[in-house]
């Protein structure tokens, strides 16, 4: 048996479970609440993707292309219509990648911000926690290059967070005898149970697939846009932003 208990935590998101049962506590049907969340995901996304295209310089003209590519994601649009967290937290991913661009080479503190979008993560799926992990490295890497000090409220910030989610695991792992949830163990088919890399490969292959038009999305933003030094950073954080997922996959 995956767990010792005889409860088992039977979704693969926690906080997507959380809202939908909070609407239905209102009254909202849980299928119709979570096309409407899906869709507002996805509308989200674009818009915050049109962020990162206007602060590279890109044209209307492009902008709009590139809001029809994303939009038109036959994948993507199913998923937001699916009743699934996909795209709930490729969404957070997204805004994840927008504060620690501004946070970095900016120097405008998004610590908050950061913490607050990477608890949400964490809530979201197992993975989630290499964000708040991959956030600390770099500011670590930060104070010890530039001598920065980090302030006391950054310290109460991370001590939050670190009680978060520590109470969130410890809730779990008490209630349910394991600290992840029984989907995780629900393999990908074709993908878990093979050797070590190819495994690996085949789901990212499998999620390469699943995204569709996205990566052809994600070409143009690269491509089309100038090289100045604040595109330059929201191009890195956007591609840091998919390391943990790429790591993840190997992991599994």
């Amino acid at each position: 048996d995956v767990c010792s208990s005889d409860l088992v935590e039977g979704f693969s998101n926690a906080l997507w479970t959380l809202v939908l049962s909070l609407g239905a506590r209102f009254g909202l049907k849980p299928l119709i609440l979570s096309k409407l969340l899906g869709s507002a995901c996805l509308m989200l996304i674009v818009w915050i993707c049109d962020l990162f295209a206007r602060r590279g310089g890109m044209s209307v003209a492009w902008r709009v292309g590139l809001a029809l590519l994303i939009t038109s994601d036959v994948s993507l649009v199913l998923y937001s219509q699916s009743g699934l967290e996909t795209v709930s937290f490729g969404l957070l991913i997204v805004v994840f990648a927008k504060w620690a661009a501004d946070h970095f080479p900016g120097g405008k503190d998004q610590t908050g911000k950061l913490l607050t979008v990477s608890f949400l993560v964490v809530m979201s799926r197992p993975e989630g926690v290499l964000y708040p992990v991959m956030f600390l490295g770099a500011s670590l890497i930060r104070l010890k290059t530039k001598g920065a000090r980090i302030q006391p409220d950054q310290i109460w910030r991370w001590v939050a967070f670190v009680a978060a989610t520590g109470g969130l695991l410890a809730v779990r792992y008490g209630y349910f005898g394991d600290i992840l949830p029984n989907t995780y163990y629900a393999k990908p088919s074709g993908s878990f149970g093979r050797a070590f890399p190819i495994g690996g490969i085949a789901y990212i292959d499998r999620a390469v697939r699943d995204l569709g038009y996205l990566w052809p999305a994600l070409v143009v933003l690269f491509a089309f846009l100038s090289k100045s030094n604040p595109w330059s950073a929201y191009r890195a954080a956007l591609g840091w932003s998919i390391v943990p997922l790429v790591l993840f996959a190997f992991y599994a």
